[in-house]
């Protein structure tokens, strides 16, 4: 369980469910009136019809938004959350990268287009190795001086080093 959750009682049938403790202690001793101007309650209720907004109950509407406001349900084994800030666009912008075990089962779909994402990954990047070891081999080759290669694949070399400025050989 994660360190930041307890168990409490929810209903009459003392069912235990994990909510965060400083969120559930504010939200169990606000007023009926601030939760229905609370901003996560105002949001929840943008999405619903307003006779089923005016028919949930201040015992509701505080579970109602432990549940939204809980990220209890986040527990992974890594959680990164950031924000980039670039000098040339006015906006910052964040980014999530989370990762831990699957839990949920998996459909026959879904594993076959995880095997073929994988193996068309794997692909990828071995196909990219292959060509930066080819490359830096050449590279060395070419630096070196030594001539296993055949004249016509110097060119590159001669071109990048006119470019970066350290003469023709």
């Amino acid at each position: 369980m994660h360190p930041r959750l307890r168990l409490i009682s929810t209903d009459n049938n003392n069912a235990a469910q994990p909510v965060q403790s400083s969120l559930l202690a504010t939200t169990l001793h606000t007023p009926l009136q601030h939760l229905r101007n609370d901003p996560v309650i105002k949001r929840f209720f943008d999405q619903v019809p307003a006779h089923v907004a005016d028919s949930f109950d201040e015992h509701q509407l505080r579970y109602i938004r432990l549940a939204l406001n809980s990220r209890a349900w986040g527990n992974h084994s890594i959680d990164m959350r950031g924000t980039l800030a670039f000098p040339f666009l006015p906006k910052q912008l964040y980014f999530v990268l989370l990762m831990g075990l699957n839990r949920r089962g998996v459909s026959k779909k879904e594993k076959w287009l995880s095997m073929l994402f994988t193996s068309a990954s794997l692909l990828g990047f071995g196909c990219f190795c292959v060509l930066l070891g080819a490359l830096v081999t050449y590279l060395a080759n070419s630096a070196t001086a030594v001539d296993q290669l055949p004249p016509e694949l110097l060119d590159l070399w001669d071109w990048l080093a006119m470019k970066l400025g350290w003469g023709i050989r």
